[in-house]
């Protein structure tokens, strides 16, 4: 991984497969607002259900953009096996953990395993303790992963640190297809949430809509527009 001299170092560049920032991205603050709001009463797991197009790889990278210093994020792409590859994705997250614990970046592949992995987890979990602050764990595309690669998403999940103190743990896709039997190995004494991603509010259609030049000054057709636009958005 090659990182550029005058980046910011956070753990949004570190991440591999981060997604870029789009001209036209609306933020959600609202549902932002209600995710900090579960964690902060104590639920573990919080589960982004939505449509495919809805989007809930859009709002937990904001999520993430908002927390750079404590949001690790996996971005998983199932185009190509190597994408979700565990070996690739131990290495993505060795490096974040790695650069959130001790701000160092991890070059040797070696050095990325599973071993290494959680004796640097060990580290940041005496961290958050000590400095009493969250670390969230994002993982997008898991329910992507095909079914003929169960065993890969088994892997996956099986590398999160679930019922330490002060990690926190927001996930993307369907309940059965992201989570599946892998829940019941993880759901005693951990609250887990599932959160429906609706479309648009009126204002961020609003917005969205003055953004791309829609909206002018007539109102009867403003009007119109926003409703089309928002029923479009909840299909």
């Amino acid at each position: 991984v090659v990182y550029k001299a005058a980046e910011i170092m956070d753990l949004v560049t570190i991440s591999n497969n981060f997604p870029e920032l789009k001209e036209d991205e609306i933020h959600r603050e609202n549902v932002i607002s209600t995710i900090e709001t579960i964690f902060h009463n104590d639920y573990e797991i919080i589960l982004i259900e939505g449509n495919e197009g809805i989007g809930r790889t859009t709002l937990v990278a904001q999520f993430a953009r908002k927390y750079p210093n404590n949001a690790l994020s996996l971005f998983i792409q199932p185009t190509s096996l190597y994408l979700y590859d565990p070996d690739f994705l131990i290495f993505d997250l060795c490096n974040q953990v790695s650069w959130a614990a001790q701000q160092k970046v991890i070059h040797n592949l070696e050095e990325a395993n599973i071993i290494n992995l959680r004796n640097i987890i060990f580290k940041l979990t005496r961290i958050a303790k000590a400095n009493r602050e969250k670390y969230y764990f994002i993982i997008d595309g898991l329910d992507e992963i095909p079914d003929d690669n169960n065993r890969c998403r088994e892997t996956i999940l099986d590398l999160l640190p679930f019922g330490v103190s002060n990690f926190c743990f927001l996930l993307t896709g369907n309940f059965n297809s992201t989570l599946g039997l892998h829940f019941e190995k993880i759901r005693k004494n951990k609250l887990t949430k599932q959160l429906p991603l609706s479309g648009f509010t009126l204002d961020e259609t609003i917005t969205y809509l003055k953004d791309m030049g829609l909206i002018h000054v007539q109102p009867r057709r403003s009007t119109r527009l926003v409703g089309v636009f928002q029923v479009l958005w909840q299909a």
